[in-house]
C-alpha cells in the first residue's frame, strides 16, 4: 500500500531566490534532490530544490534566466519579456492584498518562537512561585480559602 502511495507521488519543485552568494560560488544556479550518500542512491520522491542567485556575473547567468534575476535583483522590467512583465503585475496585485501576506522569515520565525518560551518560561516560573507561596502559607496553618485568595490558586493548594 505504501509502495503504490509512493509512486504516485507528483513532481514538487521548491524554488528559493537568493539575493546573495548563499554558497560563496558564482553560480547561478543549484539544482538539488534527496539523496542517500551512504548507500549511493537517490530517494526518488520526485522533489527537487532550486536555488537562484541573482547576484551572479550577468555573463554567467543563461539566457533563459537572465531578464528573470535581473529583474528580482533591480526591479527593472525588461520591456521584450513578457513573462518577466507578467510576473511584475502579479507581484504589484498581491502586495495589494494584505490578506496573503501569510509568509515570514526565517529571522522573524526565529523571533516569534523565543518571544513565545519566554513568555511560557516566565508563565511557568510565576506558577512555582505562588505554590511555593502557598506551601509556605499552609505550613503557617493559613486556611485554605486564604491560600487561594492570595495565590489566586484553586484546587492545586488542596494537594500541597
Amino acid at each position: 500500500m505504501l509502495l503504490h502511495a509512493y509512486e504516485a507521488l507528483r513532481t514538487c519543485h521548491v524554488i528559493f531566490v537568493c539575493q546573495f552568494g548563499l554558497f560563496g560560488k558564482a553560480e547561478t544556479v543549484y539544482q538539488f534532490e534527496n539523496f542517500d550518500r551512504k548507500n549511493d542512491l537517490p530517494l526518488g520522491d520526485f522533489t527537487n530544490t532550486i536555488m537562484l542567485n541573482t547576484t551572479c556575473v550577468k555573463e554567467k547567468m543563461p539566457e533563459s534566466l537572465r531578464t528573470l534575476l535581473e529583474y528580482i535583483r533591480s526591479g527593472k522590467i525588461s520591456e521584450d519579456d513578457v513573462f518577466v512583465e507578467e510576473i511584475h503585475h502579479q507581484v504589484i496585485e498581491l502586495n495589494e492584498k494584505r490578506d496573503l501576506m501569510g509568509f515570514m522569515t526565517l529571522e522573524e520565525d526565529s523571533r516569534l518562537r523565543e518571544k513565545w518560551a519566554r513568555k511560557k518560561g516566565f508563565a511557568e516560573g510565576e506558577q512555582k512561585g505562588r505554590l511555593e507561596i502557598a506551601r509556605n502559607m499552609k505550613a503557617d496553618g493559613i486556611p485554605l480559602e486564604q491560600i487561594m485568595k492570595y495565590t489566586q490558586l484553586t484546587e492545586e493548594v488542596r494537594d500541597l
